[in-house]
Parts: structure tokens; C-alpha cells; sequence
């Protein structure tokens, strides 16, 4: 169902899917490449280089990222299936699990 503007132009109605599931399956995907690819520099900006054991600290840091960014896939899978639950009026599945 859509809502018509007095122009013609067609808007989504509220709560109507705007973004098919693999857009967003594919917007996790580039953020997770993009996190794991600038994963140092993302470390040194909040260690900065002047720190004593800074390089122990920012290969310590980068790695947690590595694992911080692998649940952007596995939350991105799980938002859509919640949406697509919600969208049915089913909210107890989400609830339970």
C-alpha cells in the first residue's frame, strides 16, 4: 500500500519496506571491509603514537576491532529477520530468542 501526494508522486506508506534485505546484507558487508581495512589508523586515533607500549597497545586494539567487526554481518541478518517478523505481526519470536 502506498500513499499518492496530490502532485502523483507515490511515497511509501509508514512501515512499508523501502530497502530490499540484500542492500542492507550488502551496507554491513562494506562497513565490515571498510572497519577491518582502516583497523590501525582506527586504534592510533584513540591511542595516538606518543603513548608508552603504544605499538603493543594498537596491535592489541586492531585486533579487538577485527572481532568488534565481524558481529556487523551476524546483526545485520538479525535486524532484517526481526523486521520481516515485525512487518507480520509476529513479535514474539524475536522476544523469545
Amino acid at each position: 500500500m502506498s500513499d499518492t501526494h496530490s502532485s502523483g508522486t507515490i511515497y511509501p506508506a509508514s512501515g512499508e519496506q523501502v530497502l530490499p534485505p540484500g542492500c542492507s546484507v550488502l551496507i554491513a558487508a562494506i562497513d565490515t571491509i571498510a572497519v577491518v581495512g582502516t583497523r590501525f589508523e582506527i586504534a592510533e586515533l584513540f591511542v595516538g603514537q606518543s603513548a608508552s607500549g603504544a605499538d603493543a597497545t594498537i596491535k592489541l586494539t586492531a585486533t579487538l576491532i577485527l572481532v568488534g567487526a565481524s558481529f556487523f554481518m551476524s546483526d545485520a541478518v538479525q535486524n532484517i529477520a526481526a523486521g520481516s517478523l515485525r512487518g507480520s505481526k509476529d513479535t514474539r519470536v524475536p522476544l523469545l530468542c
